[in-house]
């Protein structure tokens, strides 16, 4: 953060995101498959919540990944 006489301007990190390539019905048998049903919610959808948490976990499921989120810049005027 950068401080002046007419205001700040600072930059963050966003947050990550999960991306599913495909159809997530069939993403969520994988992930079953795998023993990783612990990402899956009950109501049968991929819990990326849980997966942001252990990306680690999902490295090599083809189609699924964890996104980094863009660093931004903000402007604050006084």
């Amino acid at each position: 953060m950068f401080k002046f006489a007419t205001g700040i301007v600072a930059w963050r990190k966003g947050r990550s995101r999960v991306e599913i390539d495909g159809n997530e019905a069939d993403m969520i048998d994988r992930l079953k498959a795998l023993g990783l049903a612990q990402f899956v919610r009950l109501k049968e959808e991929i819990d990326k919540s849980e997966i942001l948490k252990s990306p680690q976990r999902i490295a090599g499921v083809p189609g699924l990944r964890v996104v980094e989120a863009p660093e931004t810049i903000a402007v604050d005027p006084h």
